[in-house]
């Protein structure tokens, strides 16, 4: 079982997906019908500043770009500037890898911001300006970095998050671009170290008079828990795949004693030692799994599409 164990580990690593990485959310988009919004079709991890579902604050779902077809988020200013948020559920520890995609049309601008609060408006960690003609501006720590972003393609958004660390590595089309405390306000220096939320907003640099509007796609959110084989050996129990439909499957190194699925709320909705457990019946959200063998129990999380 061991081997067996450790295929699985490599076969994931190298694919680049892992099973050291817990899934919290990962979205294409693509179930969505087209011109719904997105606080609607999945008020779980999606609202608005506001907290107007469907009004022009919402982030609506588009066909006209897609980095994975047929559907993206629009951000734009068309019956409303959208001002559309992402929960990320106010983490105050743990290392997180954040991503998307995004496509900024030529004549048209970018930008979103990190909210250190799931309630926004309170402290935002930093903002980025996607300029209309290619430059890019973050703000962070009372700090401007400039940097450049390709227009009229799809380029990848990539956020590593190490809150006990205070770290944050913001990545920009597969180049790095900036390292820095996380805990940082964008003004100033000495905020909060939590993770709150994300902000796409069809928003300008002041004064400028350029227009927003731009996509994003292929929206993915893990916690990163920097396990090594070492350590996986030890605990010696992974599940797969995350996001889940109909079955969850457990693998485990060693005795397996029980299996036990709970909801956010602590109700236990499974308990037995079925590898392969039927989940279809569960309703979309997060859900939670103990795994207790011979060495020892383990616990994780899973999201039931």
């Amino acid at each position: 079982m061991k081997k067996l164990l450790l295929l699985f580990i490599s076969l994931f690593i190298w694919t680049g997906v892992g099973f050291s990485q817990t899934i919290l959310y990962s979205d294409n988009f693509d179930s969505y019908v087209a011109n719904s919004f997105l606080a609607v079709v999945n008020p779980i991890w999606w609202t608005t500043w506001s907290n107007l579902p469907s009004s022009g604050e919402d982030i609506q779902i588009k066909t006209t770009f897609a980095h994975s077809a047929p559907n993206s988020g629009s951000v734009d200013t068309v019956g409303g500037q959208t001002d559309g948020i992402l929960r990320l559920g106010d983490k105050v520890s743990g290392k997180y890898e954040l991503t998307w995609w995004m496509y900024v049309e030529t004549g048209k601008c970018g930008y979103y911001n990190i909210q250190h609060m799931q309630s926004p408006g309170m402290e935002w960690a930093f903002y980025i300006y996607f300029r209309t003609n290619g430059a890019l501006e973050l703000k962070e720590g009372g700090d401007t970095i400039t940097s450049t972003y390709p227009k009229d393609t799809w380029f990848e958004v990539k956020h590593e998050i190490d809150l006990n660390g205070d770290e944050i590595k913001l990545y920009i089309n597969g180049t790095l671009l900036h390292t820095w405390p996380f805990s940082n306000w964008a003004g100033a220096t000495g905020g909060t170290k939590q993770l709150g939320s994300v902000n796409f907003w069809a928003g300008e640099q002041t004064g400028s008079g350029e227009l927003p509007g731009y996509y994003f796609d292929d929206v993915y959110y893990a916690m990163v828990p920097g396990v090594g084989i070492d350590e996986v050996e030890k605990t010696g129990v992974m599940i797969y795949p995350n996001p889940v439909k109909n079955m969850l499957n457990v693998v485990t190194d060693g005795e397996l004693k029980n299996i036990t699925i709970s909801d956010d709320k602590g109700v236990i909705l499974y308990s037995g030692t079925e590898t392969h457990v039927d989940v279809s019946r569960l309703t979309p959200g997060m859900y939670f799994v103990k795994v207790e063998t011979a060495q020892g129990t383990s616990n994780t999380k899973f999201i039931k599409n």
